[in-house]
C-alpha cells in the first residue's frame, strides 16, 4: 500500500515531480538532476512533446543540443537513470558520451549550414527551376566541357578570386545554356557559403524606377547589389534595345 517511487525518464518526466493517477506513483522531476538547468529540461520536454519519444543515446544528444547542453549535464541524466530507456548500461553511455557528443555536435553544425545554404540560395533571386543546378548533374558535351571546367574552376578557388576581385565573363548566342552554367556557378559559391544574386541591368532599372522619388527604396536596390560577394548579371548588352532603359538613360 506504499507509494512506488519512480526514478526520472526523459520521455516521460516532467520538470518537478509527477503523482501518477493511481496516486500510488510519484515520478521524479528532471529538476531533481544535478547540473540540469531550467532551459535545458525546458529543451528535452519540448522537443519530446513536439517530436515524439527518444529512441537512442545518440538520437537523444543530437535533438536537444542546444542551450544548457553540455558534458556535465549528460552526465547527471545518465548517473540518475533518466536515460536508462535508452541503452543497454549507464556505464556503455558514460564510456561513449564523448564520442556521441562529438558525433552531435557535427551533425548540428552540418544541420546549420545546410540551413545557410538554402537561405543562401533562396536569397540568390535565381529561380526555382535552377536553384538546384550543380557541375555534378549538369549535361557536360564536347562542345561546353572546357567552358563548365574553367567555371568550376573557378568556383573551386573562390576565395582566391574573390580577394584579387577577378570576375567572370559568359558570352554567347542565345540557347546556348548560359543561364544554366552561371546558375551552377552561384549554386556552387552559395555552398561555400558565399551570398550571391542573379539580377540584370534591365532588372535594376525597373526597381529603380518603380522606386522614383523614393531614395530608400532606390539605395535598397542599389545596395543589395553592392553588398553581396558574388553579383551575377545576365543577359548584358539587352538593356540597349529592350524598351524603357531610355528612362534610366534620360535620368542619369
Amino acid at each position: 500500500n506504499g507509494i512506488n517511487i519512480l526514478s526520472p525518464n526523459v520521455n516521460i518526466s516532467n520538470k518537478t515531480f509527477t503523482v501518477g493517477e493511481d496516486d500510488k506513483t510519484v515520478m521524479f522531476g528532471l529538476l531533481a538532476i544535478k547540473n540540469l538547468g531550467h532551459d535545458f529540461i525546458d529543451t528535452i520536454i519540448n522537443e519530446r512533446r513536439l517530436n515524439g519519444k527518444f529512441t537512442s543515446f545518440y538520437s537523444f544528444c543530437k535533438r536537444v543540443h542546444g542551450k544548457g547542453f553540455n558534458r556535465r549535464a549528460v552526465e547527471g541524466l545518465i548517473k540518475s537513470g533518466a536515460l536508462d530507456s535508452l541503452e543497454k548500461t549507464r556505464k556503455m553511455m558514460l564510456y561513449s558520451i564523448d564520442s556521441v557528443l562529438s558525433a552531435a555536435e557535427n551533425e548540428r553544425k552540418l544541420q546549420e549550414r545546410k540551413a545557410k545554404v538554402e537561405e543562401y540560395r533562396r536569397n540568390s533571386a535565381l529561380g526555382k527551376h535552377f536553384r538546384n543546378c550543380t557541375f555534378e548533374t549538369a549535361m557536360i558535351v564536347p562542345s561546353n566541357k572546357a567552358v563548365y571546367q574553367m567555371c568550376q574552376n573557378y568556383c573551386t578557388h573562390a576565395d582566391k578570386m574573390y580577394n584579387a576581385g577577378v570576375g567572370a565573363y559568359l558570352y554567347g548566342v542565345p540557347g546556348v545554356g548560359k543561364t544554366h552554367l552561371t546558375a551552377c556557378m552561384g549554386n556552387a559559391l552559395a555552398d561555400k557559403l558565399y551570398t550571391v544574386l542573379f539580377t540584370s541591368f534591365v532588372e535594376i532599372e525597373s526597381k529603380l524606377k518603380e522606386g522614383f522619388g523614393n531614395n530608400s527604396a532606390q539605395s535598397a536596390v542599389l545596395r543589395r547589389a553592392e553588398t553581396v560577394d558574388f553579383l551575377f548579371l545576365d543577359d548584358i548588352g539587352t538593356e540597349n534595345i529592350k524598351a524603357g532603359t531610355g528612362w534610366l538613360q534620360t535620368i542619369a
